[in-house]
């Protein structure tokens, strides 16, 4: 479970923690590093199967 559902502030939404967390907007120069590219694909391969399990009703 997410911290942010904890913490009662305005400034610390669920999704400004997967932002920081996951990074995918901060800007980078260059390459991002391998952790960072990690954690995208986490994050990616996590919605990519959330997505899949709403459409076939938990099938999955």
């Amino acid at each position: 479970m997410s911290v942010a559902v904890f913490r009662k502030t305005e400034s610390y939404t669920h999704s400004e923690h997967v932002r920081r967390w996951f990074g995918p907007a901060r800007p980078t120069v260059g390459q991002p590093s391998g952790r960072v590219r990690l954690r995208r694909f986490s994050l990616l391969a996590y919605m990519t199967w959330l997505t899949v399990h709403f459409l076939t009703g938990g099938w999955l």
